[in-house]
C-alpha cells in the first residue's frame, strides 16, 4: 500500500504547475502517489500533468470536465491508494522533504491530522509550538470558534493543503463538503474535522509555500460577499445543528455575521458600498501581513471591506483621532496611542489628502513607530465620476 497520496486539483494553473509538480517529483521519500486531478483546464495544465506521468510513474492524472475544487478533490480521494492523504494546490510548491517529514509527524504521534504552518512570500504563517490535542468538548469549541473568526488560541489555518490527515478520516470529513460550495470550502472541511478528530498535533514544522497569484486578486461586489458569507454561516449553522451544539456557538456565527457583513448592511451606508469606491495599488504588499487602519472615514470603511475579504490579511487595529465619531458594531476604532500595545507590520493611512497623510505620518513618527512600517498611497477612485 502507497504510504502518502499526494492530491492536486487543477484549474488552469499553467505558469505555476511545473514548479509544484517539479517539488513533488523531487519528495525525499519515493513511496508516494500524485493524483492530479485536471478539473476541465483550458489552458496547457492537463498536458504539463501529462508530461510529469510519462517520466515519473508515481504520477496519475485524471482528466475531467469543470466541476468545481470540491468534486475535483473527492474525485482524488476517491482514486487515492494511501494510507495517508496530503494535499497541494496547483499554483503553490512545497519542500522536497515535505512528505517525509509530515508523515515522521502524523505517524510518531499516532494522531488523525496534523496542522503544520506555511510560508507566504518567506513569511511564516501559523506555525505555533507543537501541541498534542486530545479533542474534547471544550477544545473543540475553542477550535471551531477559531475557524468562525472569534478565538485565536490555538492558531490553527483553515487552509487544507497545510495539513496531513489519516485517509480514511479525511474521505469521511470532506465528504460532508458539499458539492457545490466555492467559497469556504476549506473552512467548512476544518469544522467536520475538528468535530470528528480524537486526537490531532498542532506542529511548528513550515514546509510548504502558498504562492500569492496577482491574477486571482479580484474584488468581488457587495451583493456577491454577502451571498456567498451568509451561505456560509447557514452551512456552519448546518454543521453545528447536526451535532446538537448549535445553541452554544450560535453567539459566536452572530459575531461572524455582524463583522463580515454589517458594515454592508447598514442602511445608512448601503447606497455608497454597492461598489468598492477605492482602488488599493498592489494588494500583494499587505497579504500575511498584521494591518492597523488609520482613519476611519469614508476611505478607511472602504479599505477596512477591501482587506476584510482576504484571510491573508489580518486587521489588528483600527486608530482614529477622533473616535467618537466613529461606532462600528463589526470593529472598535481605538485612540492612535493604542498602537504601542499591539503587535503589528503595516500602519496603513486611510486618507485622500496628501497633506493630512503627511501629518499623520509624522504624528506616527513622532510616536516613535518606524517610518518603513508606515504606508500611504494615493487613493484611486473606481469610478472617477463617484461623487465621495
Amino acid at each position: 500500500m502507497t504510504t502518502v497520496s499526494v492530491l492536486v486539483a487543477i484549474y488552469n494553473v499553467e505558469k505555476y504547475l511545473n514548479k509544484c509538480l517539479s517539488s513533488l517529483k523531487n519528495q525525499t521519500i519515493q513511496d508516494i502517489e500524485i493524483i492530479c486531478v485536471d478539473d476541465g483546464s483550458t489552458d496547457s495544465s492537463g498536458k504539463i500533468c501529462e508530461e510529469y506521468a510519462c517520466v515519473d510513474s508515481r504520477f496519475r492524472v485524471i482528466h475531467q470536465e469543470n466541476k468545481g475544487l470540491v468534486r475535483a478533490r473527492k474525485r482524488a480521494l476517491k482514486e487515492a491508494m494511501g494510507e495517508y492523504i496530503c494535499f497541494v494546490d496547483g499554483d503553490d510548491y512545497v519542500d522536497e522533504t515535505f512528505c517525509e517529514k509530515m508523515l515522521e509527524l502524523i505517524q510518531g504521534y499516532n494522531v488523525d491530522f496534523v496542522s503544520t504552518g506555511y510560508y507566504i512570500e518567506d513569511k511564516v504563517v501559523h506555525n505555533k509550538n507543537n501541541m498534542l490535542l486530545k479533542l474534547d468538548d471544550e477544545s473543540r469549541k475553542e477550535l471551531v470558534a477559531e475557524q468562525i473568526g472569534i478565538s485565536f488560541k490555538y492558531d490553527v489555518a483553515t487552509s487544507i493543503w497545510s495539513k496531513i490527515f489519516k485517509a480514511e478520516f479525511i474521505r469521511k470529513c470532506y465528504e460532508r463538503v458539499p458539492d457545490y460550495q466555492s467559497f469556504g470550502e476549506d473552512l467548512l472541511c476544518a469544522i467536520h474535522c475538528f468535530l470528528e478528530a480524537k486526537c490531532m498535533l498542532i506542529s511548528d514544522l513550515v514546509n510548504y509555500h502558498y504562492v500569492v497569484r496577482k491574477d486571482s486578486l479580484t474584488h468581488r461586489s457587495f451583493r456577491e460577499m454577502v451571498t456567498n458569507e451568509l451561505s456560509l454561516v447557514k452551512e456552519i449553522s448546518n454543521i453545528l445543528d447536526k451535532t446538537q451544539e448549535i445553541a452554544s456557538y450560535e453567539k459566536m456565527l452572530d459575531y461572524r455575521v455582524k463583522q463580515q457583513v454589517a458594515f454592508f448592511l447598514k442602511s445608512d451606508c448601503e447606497k455608497r458600498y454597492v461598489v468598492q469606491l477605492y482602488e488599493l495599488e498592489d494588494m500583494t504588499k499587505l497579504l500575511g501581513k498584521k494591518i492597523v487602519l488609520y482613519g476611519a472615514g469614508i476611505i478607511g470603511q472602504d479599505y477596512y471591506t477591501q482587506l476584510s475579504k482576504y484571510p491573508q490579511i489580518e486587521i489588528v487595529a483600527w486608530i482614529d483621532k477622533c473616535t467618537e465619531k466613529y461606532k462600528f458594531e463589526f470593529f472598535e476604532v481605538q485612540r492612535i496611542d493604542h498602537i504601542h500595545s499591539i503587535e503589528f507590520d503595516i500602519v496603513l493611512i486611510c486618507v485622500n489628502n496628501e497633506n493630512v497623510a503627511q501629518e499623520m505620518i509624522r504624528t506616527l513618527s513622532d510616536m516613535g513607530i518606524d517610518r518603513e512600517k508606515i504606508l500611504w498611497c494615493k487613493p484611486k477612485k473606481v469610478f472617477e465620476n463617484s461623487e465621495l
